[in-house]
């Protein structure tokens, strides 16, 4: 049995984007100035790729579980 490993990660290509459905708290949500996301995702991201040495970048997520309505913007 031989044991393999993953490619070496690339930090050189840039900033990794990161998805999250903005409206859950406390996992991502905005700030009062309605610009900022925070929340404990944005928060674990951030901390995982400054361990790497990466920048994140936050995209939202549209995320509707069946049955479920819709977040409310």
């Amino acid at each position: 049995m031989s044991l393999t490993s993953d490619p070496p990660l690339d930090r050189a290509s840039g900033p990794r984007t990161a998805a999250d459905a903005d409206t859950s708290p406390p996992l991502g949500f905005y700030a009062t100035d309605d610009k900022t996301r925070i929340g404990s995702e944005i928060d674990m991201t951030t901390l995982i790729a400054d361990a790497l040495g990466m920048k994140p970048e936050f995209e939202k997520s549209e995320i509707n579980p069946p049955g479920l309505p819709k977040p409310r913007n």
